[in-house]
């Protein structure tokens, strides 16, 4: 079984790393990933939770998202949707609490797009306590832009919270020289918490860290650093006075590069169904209508042409509910075949 389901991790992969604006740097990013990691990556993030997160605990686990525009000042679907979507099914799958970590200006927006996936959404102490009676609670709070408040914030939330994971899902981070950047080069360092920071100080406590991205400019993605700036146009150079590029410098325990962060998210999702054996674990297309409604209705923006329009990087929401159909139809497929089939 071990070999199928290399197979599905490889297909899962494929699926969510069809591009369709046909940019000619996803797949060498993709490849660049995987020659760094051990096999499909949407099932080795999803083996590693597993192994991470006791279903009996109730564990925390913090999810780090949002994306701000320099020009519009408003967040990105992509990331948020993801996040609400994979905390579903971690919430489905193995009872977790989830704790969302962005910027100030974010929080409602993001609250909004949670409720979406069918979470109750209270302050932070009331939503672990009704994480540990009855589930389906989630709590969303900032985190600092000043790094020395950063890293005060990042020592006592990983104290209080103990989480067994932390997980990226398109979320910018500094390059080489600490500054943040946007994939055209833009500098949109004072916009964004540090939650570099955060990542770092759970790696240097063993937590398991993981990272969701589409461009090299996201958490996690220092892995791919040097492929980045090979691919990008003018090695991938920024425009702002920091002289450096666009590639993020940071790394987590796993990075998963999907053609839209939200996407390898649904991807994870769907390796943790197969691992299961239970393809309820990816929600309904209802649930995902309904998140990335909310989201729209929060403000957030598609992340390309600028529309508060339902959807991610320009990509229609009625694709991204046709992807969690295929990855479901591809799970369930996977645990019913025939033996010789």
């Amino acid at each position: 079984r071990s070999h199928d389901l290399d197979n599905l991790g490889d297909i899962v992969d494929r699926l969510v790393t069809a591009d369709l604006w046909c940019r000619p740097e996803v797949l060498p990013l993709y490849r660049a990933a995987r020659n760094h990691q051990s096999g499909p990556l949407c099932l080795l993030a999803a083996r590693n939770l597993l192994e991470r997160i006791d279903i009996d605990r109730k564990d925390v686990v913090l999810f780090v998202t949002g994306f701000i525009s320099p020009t519009l000042l408003v967040g990105e679907q992509d990331g948020p949707v993801g996040s609400a979507s994979l905390a579903r099914a971690l919430a489905y799958a193995l009872n977790i609490r989830p704790v969302v970590i962005t910027d100030e200006e974010q929080v409602e927006m993001v609250q909004q797009t949670f409720r979406g996936g069918g979470f109750n959404v209270f302050d932070l102490p009331a939503a672990l306590q009704a994480g540990l009676v009855r589930g389906k609670s989630a709590a969303v709070t900032s985190f600092p832009k000043d790094s020395s408040e950063a890293k005060r914030r990042a020592k006592s939330l990983l104290d209080d919270l103990e989480p067994a994971a932390l997980i990226a899902i398109e979320r910018p981070s500094g390059n080489d020289k600490g500054r943040y950047h946007g994939i055209g080069g833009h500098d949109i360092t004072d916009l964004h918490a540090k939650t570099d920071i955060l990542f770092a100080e759970a790696r240097s406590r063993g937590i398991l860290t993981i990272g969701v991205g589409d461009g090299g400019n996201e958490l996690g993605s220092g892995i791919i650093e040097e492929a980045v700036k090979a691919c990008r146009p003018n090695s991938g150079r920024c425009i702002c006075p920091c002289e450096g590029t666009v590639a993020a410098h940071s790394r987590t325990d796993v990075f998963v590069l999907a053609s839209i962060s939200d996407w390898g998210a649904l991807g994870i999702e769907a390796c943790i169904a197969a691992l299961q054996r239970d393809p309820q674990v990816l929600h309904s297309e209802d649930v995902m209508r309904a998140i990335l409604w909310e989201s729209t209705y929060a403000g957030l923006e598609d992340g390309m042409a600028g529309w508060v329009d339902p959807g991610s990087d320009g990509i229609s929401w009625r694709i991204e509910v046709g992807l969690l159909t295929m990855l479901r139809t591809l799970v369930t497929n996977f645990l019913s075949r025939p033996k010789g089939y």
